[in-house]
């Protein structure tokens, strides 16, 4: 695919890019030609991603900042029409709830929750103004209700409810301008997050396939999914 199909064919930007399920996805995005515009905070971990695939923006970024989030849509925008918005980046902070500070909840909380916020809020109008898109956020079964938490994941366990909370309430602003919204809720993936917030968990499921779920959302095929959580459900156990 040339560059001008390349821009033709929109962008889209993935948060939390530099390391599991999101590098997964700016990778599986970008073998099917698409642009995309790749953000963390690990300037290592994203210039790495972005030496692999010529159609990868890297950009340093920390969700939990609204300049921050300007700035990556603002790269969005000069590299093309804005078609998709992931909001992926999320952070752990596994400890009882008698040892977990405010500071520390809040820190999680600014990553996983109010980043996703900023990134819809920059997302929603750009999407609308480009004649419509869709904006992911990749959830966690641990935000769904019903089902059993990580123990002393009680930050994390609570961005994830909420952020599928957002997704609702995005879709239904979403609904007249033709901008989809929806979560992706994945159990037990292999990545480094999962080994510090259950070490002895086994993962279900690696990022590569998370990614490839994701990339169906993010298409045509699910334009009729809106204000949906899609549940990942893998074989889990415990290690040993």
């Amino acid at each position: 695919m040339t560059s001008q199909q390349t821009r033709a064919a929109g962008v889209t930007v993935i948060t939390g890019a530099g390391r599991g399920i999101g590098r997964a996805l700016a990778l599986r995005l970008a073998s099917h030609g698409a642009a995309v515009v790749a953000a963390a905070r690990t300037r290592a971990d994203i210039e790495s991603l972005a030496g692999l695939a010529p159609q990868v923006t890297a950009m340093v970024a920390d969700v939990a900042s609204a300049a921050d989030v300007e700035a990556l849509a603002a790269a969005a925008d000069a590299q093309g029409r804005l078609v998709a918005w992931v909001n992926n980046a999320a952070v752990v902070d596994p400890r009882p709830l008698t040892e977990l500070g405010v500071e520390a909840f809040d820190a999680v909380l600014a990553v996983n929750l109010r980043g996703a916020f900023l990134g819809c809020r920059a997302a929603l109008p750009r999407l609308a103004a480009n004649g419509g898109g869709v904006i992911l956020n990749i959830g966690s079964l641990s935000g769904l209700p019903f089902v059993e938490k990580f123990p002393g994941n009680l930050a994390y366990n609570v961005s994830k409810a909420g952020l599928h909370a957002l997704s609702e309430a995005v879709a239904l602003e979403g609904r007249a301008l033709g901008v989809r919204c929806l979560t992706l809720a994945p159990g037990a993936v292999d990545t480094a997050m999962l080994r510090r917030a259950a070490p002895g968990l086994r993962a279900g499921v690696t990022p590569a396939a998370v990614a490839e779920v994701a990339a169906f959302l993010l298409s045509e095929a699910a334009a009729p999914l809106s204000g949906t959580t899609l549940p990942m459900f893998t074989n889990l156990g415990t290690e040993g």
